[in-house]
């Protein structure tokens, strides 16, 4: 009875984590160049081309993996967006660290830096003048202001998927990337990568979490009860 009743204590746990993947991927369904977090059975299923085999993490016991299959491309019209194709990701930087992001939203700060909108500088660090009038990031990843290159932003192709580390909601950390020169049209400019996300899914899992979570907790009821009226007797 005792073994019954750690089962649908390790259910109950499993039930939560389930819960708390599904939550987490539709709460940043509309992240551009978000990547949803897979788990068992499901990271199996998926192209190994994609699915990051070995950083996993675990949450709730449960081993998780990160799904780099490609998000949908859509079109923003903002010449400071910037979609990158294939396993191509971005270079940013923050407090002397470097990572990798498919977020390709873009602005410049204060003193004239190209960065992300999340505040991280975009390597190699590109200046803007201030005064300028018209800026193009074309295919190759050049950044042409007002008919002048001002430089190329930095970005890698990562050959090894499975050496790709989440460390942020859209940021990674890779042992295995390669600096490579662009194709001519490996720069979606006026566009955005979307998540990963499929929301329809997400929500089915969602609710076949919940329904496994209170039948657990039912099932642990019950156990509870039987164990009760034992010891009264």
């Amino acid at each position: 009875m005792l073994g019954a009743l750690y089962s649908t204590s390790g259910a109950l746990n499993t039930a939560w984590a389930l819960q708390e993947i599904s939550s987490f991927n539709l709460a940043h369904a509309g992240v551009p160049g978000f990547k949803r977090i897979v788990v068992g059975m499901e990271a199996q299923q998926h192209s190994l081309d994609y699915v990051s085999s070995q950083k996993e993490a675990m949450i709730g016991g449960i081993r998780t993996r990160v799904d780099l299959s490609p998000g949908s491309l859509y079109h923003t019209g903002n010449p400071w967006d910037v979609a990158l194709k294939d396993n191509r990701f971005l270079v940013v930087e923050h407090d002397g660290q470097r990572y990798l992001t498919k977020k390709g939203a873009l602005t410049v700060d204060s003193d004239g830096q190209i960065i992300t909108r999340d505040g991280f500088r975009v390597a190699p660090g590109i200046n803007v003048p201030a005064s300028f009038k018209e800026i193009v990031i074309n295919g190759e990843g050049a950044v042409i202001v007002d008919g002048t290159r001002a430089g190329v932003v930095s970005t890698v192709s990562v050959n090894d998927i499975s050496e790709i580390e989440r460390v942020g909601v859209t940021l990674f950390k890779s042992s295995a990337e390669e600096a490579r020169e662009l194709d001519a049209n490996a720069v979606a400019s006026g566009y955005l990568e979307g998540s990963n996300v499929n929301v329809v899914e997400e929500l089915v899992t969602l609710m076949s979490a919940l329904r496994f979570y209170e039948a657990a907790v039912k099932t642990t009821q019950v156990i509870e009860d039987v164990l009760v009226e034992r010891l009264r007797t």
